[in-house]
């Protein structure tokens, strides 16, 4: 016997007083599954006209051959993880690090997480075909020679977030901020960005443990300063565009009871410059450069506290 839909129909008579039930055998079970697979053929095919398929389509040629440039360029044989790295057409989404944007008409590139991955050497200039890429963390490798001109236009305006620019594609490795009040006792202060870390910053302090007490100490503090916020990326870019290395190396006005602020800059090769300015004389991008190294400050991932004994003054 076949297997067959039952439902149930009430029947009314005219005057709506009376009603009856009856069990109305349909089509057998057979016949309903053969529709239901028609119509999940149908909704496929329907879906294909769309556009709609069941796996991503492929990231475009050029980005792939501009990966593999990448991989290339940069000894991907002993990158720490490159699992996927050259697999076939149509899996370049999968590969270590790579983050795809399915939103756009096309697949693109949005993003490259290869932080402490090991890459040596250059970028090759066909990363910057990576029109849509908005993120691109290289921190902790060893990438030298200058960031594509096309990645640079973008990290400039915004476009790009970059981390791993400072001591890699940028020479410097290191800045300093000595700030020294002419007329208070307890108002000096040191910030010290390292590409490497550990970051430092630290405040001369009054104890002030008895009226007439001129004892003073350092407060200390030793971390990471927005690692991975990009403040050192973001501050050695600043330093390039704002051609520190041409300013003079002290400007001062004639006036009483103003501050010293020096900013002192380290390079690769082990060289430095440092730039002294006392009551705001110097021009402004000295005043920018100034400002950006204290802000990064308060983005301070500080792991230790500690204070220097009493000195006195």
């Amino acid at each position: 016997m076949s297997e067959r839909v039952t439902h149930l129909v009430l029947h009314r008579d005219p005057s709506g007083r009376h009603e009856h039930q009856q069990w109305k055998y349909d089509a057998p079970m057979a016949h309903c599954r053969g529709v239901f697979a028609v119509l999940l053929i149908a909704c496929a095919r329907i879906a294909d006209a769309q556009g709609v398929t069941s796996e991503p389509p492929a990231l475009q040629p050029h980005e792939r051959a501009a990966l593999l440039q990448l991989f290339n360029s940069t000894n991907g044989d002993q990158w720490r993880n490159r699992a996927g790295w050259g697999g076939p057409f149509g899996t370049e989404c999968d590969w270590y690090g790579v983050v795809c944007d399915y939103a756009a008409p096309v697949v693109t590139v949005q993003a490259l997480f290869l932080g402490e991955n090991n890459l040596t050497g250059t970028l090759p200039n066909s990363l910057g075909a990576l029109t849509n890429l908005s993120e691109l963390l290289l921190y902790g490798n060893h990438l030298t020679g200058p960031l594509p001109a096309r990645l640079l236009e973008r990290f400039d305006d915004g476009r790009l977030r970059l981390l791993g620019y400072a001591g890699q594609f940028s020479p410097i490795v290191e800045v300093r901020l000595n700030v020294a009040p002419s007329s208070v006792l307890c108002g000096d202060y040191n910030i010290t960005l390292k590409v490497d870390g550990p970051d430092k910053a630290e405040r001369k302090m009054c104890r002030n443990a008895r009226p007439g007490d001129r004892s003073t100490y350092w407060e200390r503090q030793v971390g990471r300063v927005g690692v991975y916020a990009g403040d050192i990326d973001r501050i050695a870019r600043l330093i390039e565009t704002m051609d520190f290395s041409s300013l003079e190396t002290s400007y001062w006005r004639n006036v009483t009871h103003a501050t010293f602020e020096t900013v002192t800059v380290i390079y690769r090769d082990g060289t430095s410059k440092s730039v002294r300015d006392y009551a705001e004389a110097a021009p402004k991008p000295m005043w920018l450069i100034k400002r950006a190294i204290a802000g990064a400050a308060f983005n301070g991932d500080w792991e230790t506290v500690s204070r220097s004994k009493p000195m006195k003054e």
